[in-house]
C-alpha cells in the first residue's frame, strides 16, 4: 500500500509512470475510510521527519541484505525551506531516502537506516524487474541497497514507480542547480 503525498498535485502525475493506459481505476476518488487510513499513515511516519521535510512517496518494501529480507517502510522526503525557490541560482532541494521497521518492538515503528545521498553525490536507482530495484549510494562506497516491492499493486508502488520517484527527485536537484 502506498502513500503519495506531494505538496503540489502536478508532482503526482508528472513522473510519467511508464506506459500510461492502465490507470482508469486509480482516477476514482478514495473513500472516506481510505482517506482516514492515509491520514493516519502520514501521521505515523511524520515522527521520523526532520523539520521542514515533506513525504513525497512511501510504500512497504522488503530490504534484502545478504540472504535475508526484512519488511521495511521506505520513505522518500523533500526539504525545501520557504526562502528557496526553483528560480535560477537557488539552492537545490534536499532529498532523503530512509527506511523504517513498521513492526518494531511493541508495535511501534522503528527507524532502521538511510540511503546516503547528497546533491554532489546522488544515488543511482537501478530497475531489476517489476518488483525489484536497487539504489546505489556513492557515499557508502557504492553500496547497493536491494529492495523488493510486494506484488500487491505494482502500478502504484512497484519498482518502476520507486525508480520514477527517485529519478524525478534527482532531476529536481539538477534542474535547480543549473546556472
Amino acid at each position: 500500500r502506498s502513500l503519495d503525498i506531494a505538496p503540489d498535485m502536478s508532482a503526482r502525475g508528472s513522473g510519467g509512470g511508464g506506459g500510461g493506459g492502465g490507470g482508469g481505476a486509480a482516477a476514482s476518488s478514495p473513500s472516506q475510510s481510505e482517506r482516514k487510513s492515509r491520514s493516519s499513515d502520514k501521521t505515523r511516519w511524520d515522527t521520523f521527519l526532520n523539520t521542514g521535510e515533506n513525504i513525497i512517496f512511501t510504500a512497504e518494501t522488503y530490504k534484502r541484505k545478504g540472504l535475508f529480507s526484512k519488511k521495511r517502510q521506505l520513505i522518500l522526503t523533500k526539504f525545501e525551506p520557504e526562502g528557496r525557490g526553483s528560480s535560477l541560482g537557488a539552492e537545490p532541494p534536499e532529498f532523503r531516502l530512509f527506511y523504517v521497521d513498521p513492526d518494531g518492538p511493541k508495535g511501534s515503528a522503528t527507524y532502521r537506516g538511510e540511503v546516503a545521498w547528497t546533491h554532489d553525490q546522488p544515488v543511482k536507482p537501478k530497475l531489476i524487474n517489476d518488483t525489484h530495484f536497487d539504489v546505489v549510494s556513492p557515499l557508502a562506497d557504492n553500496r547497493a541497497y536491494h529492495f523488493m516491492t510486494p506484488g500487491k499493486d505494482l502500478a502504484r508502488s512497484g519498482a518502476k514507480v520507486w525508480c520514477a520517484h527517485i529519478n524525478d527527485a534527482l532531476r529536481q536537484q539538477q534542474r535547480t542547480s543549473i546556472c
